[in-house]
């Protein structure tokens, strides 16, 4: 239990003889959670430092306290506790003078203004104590990742020898290259916490720095204080040496210049220590300022020359006296947030775009939290909202949005312009290709070998356009021109009548005005919203100008026809195309299923099952569906393809499920957790063995019903009729019971073998001690049992 701090008795009694009673084994964690407070403000109420709201008592005792008479019971005796304390804080001061203890000096009296600057400077010592804890863990949480970057990178090397070891011995190369791929998964997981750890440690810094101004600035403000009261006597010591206690100027640029000189020699032995090692070293900005900051005269503004069109805002123009984003411009009128989506080729250039939305809306007012929340107003539902990333993942690039509504609603949260979200659906069609095709790329050599990864060769693919790009640029041409545009159809599997995509050809966006870039689809439906001034069957996105004007008339007719070109990817389109395995194709499935239906009333397991069934939603039906949209199985296309065509499946999707539950089943097959198959193997076993003892024990037990029913009949053919009813009836509840169990692990067949098997046994158990002239020990069973 904590110290108690209020400053008056009236004060703890709330805390003491009521809330502590009512929040009685409940921890303060839980309390904030349940309440609109911190966990530090709910210490401070237990403790007595701070009164509780009238509201927030009402709340608990609503929350906490079940029986309706001790509820108002409560109420009122903590609505008299929290008056009584409430005159006591308003009342004046009039203690009685506090005796002198014998042996210790008076205290001097405390000045007037100094109690409130001691609370003051005890609250920046504590925040400042908290940045530093903060800062440690934080330093200490990065001193771990990198052991753990080290330890999984050092794995990943031996796993990679044995494997090209063992793939010469040709054995053994599937398991070593699933422990790979899983070794390298674990890397890129720390160095993605490394990296989020790293910027916590920088954030740490900067708070600890705050919080060591904000001491100073107390202190500050507590010596001028107890300063005015000189005969009063002083409170804090005051510093050595006159005015502010401060090292001279000359002694930190000594230290500066020293780190400065320190840091160029660590820069010249990482630059050898690379060259030896042969890694290639990090890209540095050019305009990279020192640390070390000289003194410069200033100079007139009307003798500067401005190079560039970019127009500064002057400090004053600002009411606090800050460059926001939304002060720069190009000469060429776009935003910076365009330029980027322009050249993004990665979800790291995708996270950076948002970012840069962020801080032009302002970082304070947008945490991750509120992010998060507007994204989810995109999403599809709760489920889709499981498969779907964080937007933290998508500001450090290490997720990739799997769902375009999510992302749309977060930008136009953000105050993102027509231009801006046009760009952003440019970039991510952009990128969903460029992650599909390179999965495509990769996946022969899955195949083959397994000696790529879908990482791998999408980072290949990457630097591939980069190079593109730079050649680009070599030659002096502009590889995404502003008023350029290219058109590209849609690259999907074959469709199902084995028709093959058009592809159209480049054309020029200044002769054929109907071809002009679209703005992004809205976040409501996610079509975009003038249809009259794009083909139907086009995608536009931002691409290289081209030069012969004569080829525009051709590319214009050849677009007139509609039919001509494929649809434009849809957001489950896009999302198929990033799907890797049986739970991502599931949601998809339940994506679907949430787009054709209001709820889950439409579209219940009930109705898929009887379209996957022909209209009979049988136990094994629902079953199996449940299985689908949980990812736990893989269906067949001849099963899913009638479901998904009735839930509204379009062509181009129908292709995108079929091309993705095929590459999801080989997936599945060649990289299959080795761990995963011996578990297979294990689980057939135990299979096999139950059905063996099953059956065994139901076809043993029949043939014994028999043999002892024509024992029984053999010694006295007039018998009562109820023993062969009794003896039948068990044996039927038995081969009852087995088949239920084997129906559960068996589909079809199996289950009614084991019916007709115990009924052909029953009877040969019958009929062979009649024609054999030999009963088999029945005799002594009907003996024993009382039928004789």
């Amino acid at each position: 239990m904590s110290e108690l701090r209020g400053r008056t008795e009236e004060a703890n009694a709330p805390a003491v003889t009521w809330l502590r009673k009512v929040t009685a084994g409940v921890q303060v964690r839980v309390l904030a959670e349940t309440f609109p407070y911190s966990k530090s403000v709910w210490s401070e109420y237990r403790n007595g430092a701070k009164l509780i709201p009238e509201q927030l008592l009402n709340d608990v005792v609503d929350t906490l306290v079940s029986d309706t008479e001790m509820r108002e019971r409560q109420r009122a005796e903590g609505r008299r506790l929290l008056e009584a304390a409430q005159k006591a804080v308003r009342r004046p001061a009039a203690r009685p003078a506090p005796q002198a203890s014998p042996g210790i000096p008076d205290r001097p009296s405390m000045p007037a203004g100094v109690g409130e600057v001691l609370l003051r400077l005890d609250d920046a010592r504590l925040q400042q104590i908290e940045a530093m804890r903060k800062l440690a863990d934080s330093e200490k949480r990065c001193s771990q990742l990198q052991e753990m970057v080290s330890v999984l990178q050092n794995q990943c090397a031996q796993l990679t020898e044995e494997r090209d070891h063992a793939r010469l011995e040709a054995h053994g190369a599937h398991e070593l290259q699933a422990a790979l791929e899983q070794s390298e998964m674990y890397r890129e997981q720390a160095e993605g916490q490394l990296r989020h750890a790293r910027k916590a440690t920088e954030q740490a810094f900067e708070l600890r720095l705050a919080a060591e101004a904000n001491v100073a600035r107390v202190q500050a403000d507590a010596r001028r204080t107890t300063g005015a009261a000189q005969g009063a006597g002083r409170l804090l010591p005051q510093p050595a040496g006159v005015g502010l206690d401060l090292p001279p100027l000359e002694r930190i640029g000594e230290v500066l210049q020293a780190v400065q000189d320190q840091l160029v020699e660590q820069d010249e032995g990482l630059d050898e220590l690379r060259s030896h090692l042969g890694v290639g070293g990090p890209v540095v900005a050019d305009a990279a300022a020192p640390h070390v900051i000289t003194g410069q005269v200033v100079a007139r503004q009307d003798d500067l020359t401005v190079d560039s069109g970019i127009v500064h805002a002057d400090p004053g123009d600002n009411r606090d006296n800050a460059v926001t984003s939304t002060d720069i411009a190009t000469s060429t009128g776009r935003s910076v947030v365009v330029q980027t989506l322009s050249t993004a080729l990665s979800p790291a250039d995708l996270g950076r775009a948002v970012g840069m939305l962020r801080v032009r809306a302002g970082i304070e007012g947008w945490p991750v939290e509120r992010m998060n929340a507007q994204a989810d107003g995109g999403r599809l539902s709760s489920e889709s909202r499981q498969v779907d990333n964080s937007v933290d993942g998508w500001l450090d690039g290490s997720q990739f949005p799997k769902l375009y509504w999510a992302l749309d609603a977060l930008i136009d949260a953000l105050g993102a312009t027509d231009g801006e979200k046009a760009a952003f659906f440019s970039s991510y069609v952009r990128i969903a290709r460029r992650e599909s095709e390179a999965f495509k790329e990769a996946y022969p050599r899955i195949e083959r070998q397994g000696d790529e990864s879908f990482e791998s060769a999408s980072r290949r693919v990457t630097e591939a356009e980069a190079r593109a790009r730079q050649e680009a640029a070599q030659h002096g041409r502009s590889p995404l021109a502003p008023n350029a545009i290219r058109i590209e159809a849609e690259r999907n599997a074959p469709s199902l009548d084995d028709e093959q995509p058009h592809v159209a050809e480049p054309a020029l966006s200044g002769s054929a005005p109907e071809l002009s870039e679209s703005p992004a689809p809205s976040s409501a439906t996610g079509t975009q919203p003038d249809d009259e001034n794009v083909s139907p069957g086009v995608s536009v996105v931002p691409g290289p100008p081209v030069n012969d004007v004569d080829d525009v008339d051709d590319v214009a007719d050849a677009l007139r026809g509609p039919d001509n070109f494929p649809a434009p990817p849809t957001p489950l389109t896009i999302a198929l195309a990033g799907a890797s395995d049986a739970r991502q194709f599931g949601a998809q499935i339940e994506a679907l299923r949430q787009r054709a239906g209001v709820g889950r009333a439409d579209w219940s397991h009930a109705r898929l099952a009887s379209e996957v069934s022909q209209g009979f939603a049988t136990r094994k039906a629902r079953r199996a569906v449940k299985q689908w949209l949980a990812g736990k199985v893989l269906p067949s296309w001849s099963r899913l393809r009638p479901l998904l065509i009735a839930m509204g499946a379009g062509k181009g999707e129908l292709a995108a499920f079929e091309e993705a539950l095929r590459r999801v089943s080989h997936t599945a097959t060649v990289m299959a957790d080795p761990a995963e198959m011996m578990r297979r193997r294990s689980r057939r076993s135990d299979l096999i063995w139950l059905t063996a003892l099953t059956c065994t024990a139901v076809f043993a037990t029949a043939a014994a019903t028999g043999i002892l029913l024509s024992a029984t009949y053999s010694a006295d053919p007039v018998q009562p009729l109820w023993k062969p009813l009794i003896a039948i009836l068990l044996n039927a509840v038995l081969a009852v019971g087995a088949r239920t169990v084997l129906h559960r692990l068996y589909d079809r067949w199996v289950p009614g073998l084991v019916l007709l098997g115990w009924l052909l046994t029953l009877l040969t158990g019958y009929a062979l001690p009649l024609l054999t002239d030999h009963d088999y020990g029945g005799r002594a069973l009907a003996d024993f049992i009382g039928f004789l």
